[in-house]
């Protein structure tokens, strides 16, 4: 896996981060379901694809 992009995000008290704008595409839509992966050493979100029939 090649990393593309980096980005430092604060989290809020509420512990929520807001994925920035460059790095959304049709994946990251606002009412779209993301699975967030967790790691010993850190987490992965990715998105949840599905079709819409």
């Amino acid at each position: 896996m090649t990393l593309l992009n980096f980005k430092c995000l604060k989290m809020n008290s509420k512990g929520q981060i807001t994925i920035p704008m460059d790095l959304r595409d049709e994946k990251f839509r606002e009412g779209h379901k993301v699975a967030l992966l967790a790691y010993e050493d850190g987490i992965e979100i990715r998105p949840i694809s599905y079709d819409k029939k």
